[in-house]
């Protein structure tokens, strides 16, 4: 018997995998689509995965949790959407800008909502209570 090729160990496990309508087995990878979602749009990046392609990604291949490695983390797509459903990341980025951006989306995805919620609403009563005691006198230099 001959043996296969890596073509054709390729086209037999591209069958196996379920093709949806669009014609491939995920998402649309570009980061156009992140354009509108909350924290992957706040750094636009041309050479990022869309969020979709991401979470497609983790569901087939990592659906039990684990640790999820991006050596090439760029502003943090992957990383953030990992930790969302539950994944630890390591995550590399040579370019500051991009690893800065990275921090500051985990940061943000790790924010504990009900705990903010609780601070925003302290604030808002300290600005009430500061208001209703009338002006503030003002400061010299």
């Amino acid at each position: 018997m001959r043996p296969q090729s890596e073509h054709s160990r390729q086209l037999e496990f591209d069958n196996l995998l379920p093709t949806p309508a669009s014609g491939t087995s995920f998402n649309d990878p570009a980061f156009a689509s992140n354009k509108t979602l909350p924290i992957h749009r706040w750094v636009p990046w041309i050479a990022g995965f869309s969020s979709d392609f991401v979470q497609d990604a983790l569901e087939r291949y990592l659906p039990k949790k684990g640790v999820v490695l991006d050596p090439f983390a760029g502003v943090g797509t992957t990383l953030v959407e990992a930790v969302l459903a539950g994944h630890e990341t390591i995550g590399f980025e040579i370019n500051p800008y991009a690893a800065l951006a990275s921090r500051t989306k985990l940061q943000a995805a790790n924010i504990n909502v009900a705990q903010f919620r609780t601070e925003i609403e302290h604030f808002l009563q300290f600005y009430d209570a500061t208001l209703a005691a009338g002006p503030l006198p003002l400061s010299k230099p």
